[in-house]
This record gives C-alpha cells, sequence and structure tokens, in this order.
C-alpha cells in the first residue's frame, strides 16, 4: 500500500514539475511578441478599427512555438478608448482598449518593456512606454481615446480579460500618433 502512495505521489510530483505545468504565461511566442526573432515588419502602417480586425478569422492553430504568421508581419493604426492597464508579471503594460464606434469590441494592446526587444527598436519602444507611464501617472489615460501603432500577435487563448474574438493584439505597441 504504501508503495503505491509512494509512486502516486513521485506521479504527482513529475507532472507538477514538467512543463505543461511549470511554463511561465506570456513567454509564450517571445521571439515574435518581442520582435527578436528577426523578421521584417512592415512599418507602413494600415489604418484599421478593432471591429474590423474582429472579422479576420483566427489561425487554425496556433502553438506556443509558432513562429511569425504572415498577418504578423503587419502593423496596424488603430483609434480607440483606453479602458483598462495592468501590468504583467512580464513587465508588460497590458491595455484593454474598446472601439470607438463598438465599445463592447475590445483588444489588447502590449506596452513593453523596450530591453526585452530587439535593439532596433528600443527607442521607439523606450518612447512608447514612457508616453504611457507618463499618462498613466498624471490619470490621463484610462477613458481617453488615442491612436496606437503596432504589430499584429496571435496570443495563445488563456481567458485574457479585454480580448479580441481572434486573440489578435497588438503587441508590442511601436507609435502613439498625435
Amino acid at each position: 500500500m504504501i508503495t503505491k502512495i509512494l509512486v502516486f505521489l513521485i506521479f504527482l510530483v513529475t507532472i507538477f514539475n514538467s512543463n505543461l505545468f511549470s511554463q511561465k504565461r506570456g513567454v509564450e511566442r517571445w521571439s515574435v511578441k518581442t520582435l527578436s526573432d528577426n523578421r521584417p515588419i512592415d512599418t507602413n502602417y494600415i489604418e484599421t478599427t478593432i471591429h474590423d480586425l474582429n472579422l479576420i478569422p483566427p489561425p487554425d492553430k496556433i502553438y506556443y512555438n509558432t513562429t511569425r504568421l504572415k498577418l504578423e508581419e503587419q502593423t496596424f493604426a488603430i483609434t480607440c478608448k483606453v479602458i483598462e492597464i495592468r501590468t504583467e508579471k512580464d513587465g508588460d503594460l497590458h491595455l484593454i482598449v474598446a472601439d470607438t464606434s463598438a465599445p463592447f469590441e475590445t483588444m489588447i494592446f502590449e506596452i513593453i518593456k523596450p530591453s526585452q526587444a530587439s535593439t532596433q527598436y528600443y527607442k521607439q519602444l523606450k518612447k512608447v512606454r514612457d508616453k504611457i507611464v507618463y499618462l498613466r501617472s498624471k490619470k490621463k489615460l484610462i477613458g481617453k481615446t488615442f491612436t496606437f501603432v503596432g504589430v499584429a500577435f496571435y496570443d495563445l487563448p488563456h481567458n485574457q480579460k479585454g480580448k479580441s474574438l481572434s486573440n489578435l493584439e497588438l503587441h508590442p505597441v511601436l507609435k502613439i500618433l498625435p
């Protein structure tokens, strides 16, 4: 009987120490979401809305290590209202934004730590992060409308608050337009 209990306990320890349970949230597809995969990004952004991006169907399958997809090479400019901000465990500033014409349609925009990205984008990302931190400190962010330019990114579904219908995000945000 004790042998069976010991085998069961070893089994449980093995399962909980496996990669299946020990992967940290936020690190999936890390090189894609931080632009450190060195794949080209089309910085000639497309002006669109959260509503229109919600009409794009999600990819059939996306995994923890899926490389950059074709849509994820594109940047978009979206005018939207910021409804919430939170700091994630990986240091990202997680914005939940709403479509200005359809406020029930939301999306997630991530303001990453500049040091986590490719050095090519460091200055751009630092400028965005500094502006968001400043606006947050002055309480001039929540409820305000901005136009953000960022790279398309499909996140893995994990019950994110404010996610788009397809788990498409702007990750990272590269610019805030005047």
